[in-house]
């Protein structure tokens, strides 16, 4: 089997160098890490220390008083629904990113994306918080710089200019578009009349079947903690349905239509994602792609991207002329792997 390299991708940009911290980075990062498990702590007291406030103005309120009562109730309801899975995510997304960073300190360098601005950035959900923390512009097409912390896929700086908000970024290992691709491939036997045509197949490389089950396991592990935690949040009035046999409150049931139709959506995208991984598995163990050449045309099928560059590597095998598209497809998934010799975008952390 012939080795190749792998080039890591980022917001569609790919990976210039890496560097080592600064001093100043490193004693932000320490700074960060106590603030992070300082919060950590205090979204765990936060609860207890409601239930205890809740508690000491509920004893003060008259048994008689049916307004005050339903206030107390609706209050309740909210401290179950709303309180108690808003500290858990919070205490446990603190204190993940304290841990991440921590590794950070140990063992961790910044990798270095720069590239122009395409198309293929604003795939990339990072692009519109970028966009809304104003570190870019919306319509910029320049240069654009971005330092990533390795371990924990922080934007740390974008363009020279550290960032406050977290942000994190997908960085895709993107195994490169063989360059023999053309000569390894098995063509198909076409009709005569669809002689400006040719498909084929070609057998993935073992760097692209550990890409694939990289995308794979990003597909169904991407919506798993909004899954999670709409079914945790649903399960409370749920549990309380059972315990008692009814809901003591009709905000209950507005409560859990709301987050219901939520915990749906989220089931839909965790099943999508699913289905996108077991497709990418049957294609990562066929280990074939399809491959498909037509002369004299201006678009890949599958809606692929309109092209018009000249091919210039004369070794490659592939086909040179400007009017001659070459493009790879997941036989199982549908989806482009590569066009005109380069990976396609989805597969570029976008």
């Amino acid at each position: 089997m012939v080795t190749r390299s792998k080039t890591a991708w980022a917001l569609g940009l790919p990976l210039e160098s890496t560097r080592p911290f600064t001093a100043q980075e490193l004693n932000n990062l320490r700074q960060a890490v106590k603030r992070y498990r300082v919060n950590t702590l205090l979204f765990c007291i936060a609860y207890p220390l409601a239930w205890a406030i809740f508690g000491l103005l509920a004893s003060q309120v008259p048994s008689d008083s049916s307004v005050a009562q339903g206030f107390l109730s609706v209050a309740a309801i909210g401290l179950v629904l709303v309180g108690l899975p808003s500290a858990i995510l919070l205490s446990k997304d603190s204190l993940r990113r304290a841990r991440q960073l921590a590794k950070e300190v140990k063992h961790g360098q910044v990798l270095r994306f720069v590239g122009p601005i395409t198309e293929e950035c604003t795939y990339d959900p990072a692009f519109s918080k970028l966009v809304g923390n104003d570190l870019i512009k919306a319509d910029q097409r320049a240069k654009l710089a971005v330092e990533v912390l390795a371990g924990s896929s922080r934007i740390w700086a974008v363009n020279e200019v550290s960032t406050k908000s977290w942000i994190e970024v997908y960085v895709a290992d993107v195994a490169d578009v063989p360059p023999d691709a053309a000569t390894a491939t098995e063509w198909l036997p076409m009709e005569e009349s669809e002689a400006s045509e040719r498909v084929g197949k070609r057998k993935l490389m073992d760097e692209e079947k550990v890409e694939m089950t990289q995308h794979a396991r990003r597909s169904w592990k991407r919506p798993l903690p909004w899954t999670i935690g709409f079914t945790i949040w649903i399960s409370m009035p749920i549990a309380v349905m059972i315990g008692q046999g009814h809901l003591d409150h009709p905000s209950y049931y507005i409560q859990m239509l709301f987050v219901g139709i939520a915990t749906v959506g989220a089931y839909v995208a965790q099943a999508k994602g699913l289905a996108m991984a077991k497709t990418l598995g049957r294609d990562r163990d066929d280990g074939e792609v399809m491959v498909i050449e037509i002369n004299g045309a201006q678009e890949l099928p599958n809606n692929g991207e309109s092209v018009g560059q000249d091919y210039a590597d004369n070794e490659s095998g592939a086909p040179h002329a400007s009017n001659v598209i070459w493009g790879e497809m997941l036989i199982h998934t549908s989806i482009m792997w590569s066009e005109n010799g380069q990976a396609a975008a989805w597969r570029k952390g976008s």
